[in-house]
């Protein structure tokens, strides 16, 4: 979790900010790019999410953020169910989906789950995580992992 002591002061004030231990992996920036920007070497809120949709993304983010960088300053119940979400499709035939959950390991790359009827295919390794692991065993579990 995100420590609110170490607050970056290049956060804008409200809800949603990162903290010092940001290690500048752009996770959260191609994420929710209407809520986090570059700025000083790590990632920080320009823009406090406004609409709903802007609150699940930085949510996203949260839950995808290697270092577990972002936080709330108030607990908010739509990050459990966020966090539930993954993998998401990243097409729309649902080929292709995205893992979240990155590992610092990897610097934050990104992963891929494909379900596949000759075995799913997980792409690049994310960090475990309770809801993902459950989630790719209802989807059948992996059977090969290809790394990048």
């Amino acid at each position: 979790m995100a420590h609110p002591d170490r607050r970056r002061a290049e956060n804008i004030a409200g809800d949603f900010y990162v903290d010092d231990t940001c290690i500048d992996c752009d996770t959260c920036r191609w994420l929710a790019p209407e809520t986090f920007t570059a700025k000083g070497g790590q990632s920080a809120v320009f823009a406090q999410p406004q609409t709903p949709a802007q609150r699940h993304d930085a949510f996203i983010a949260m839950a995808a953020c290697p270092t577990a960088s972002i936080g709330t300053e108030r607990p908010d119940p739509g990050f459990a169910r966020v966090r539930s979400e993954f993998p998401v499709p990243v097409d729309l035939d649902g080929d292709v989906l995205y893992c979240g959950y990155h590992s610092e390991k990897s610097f934050g790359a990104a992963s891929y789950f494909l379900p596949r009827p000759q075995g799913n295919i997980l792409v690049d390794c994310p960090r475990e995580a309770a809801p993902l692991v459950k989630r790719l065993e209802s989807l059948g579990g992996v059977s090969h992992m290809f790394l990048t």
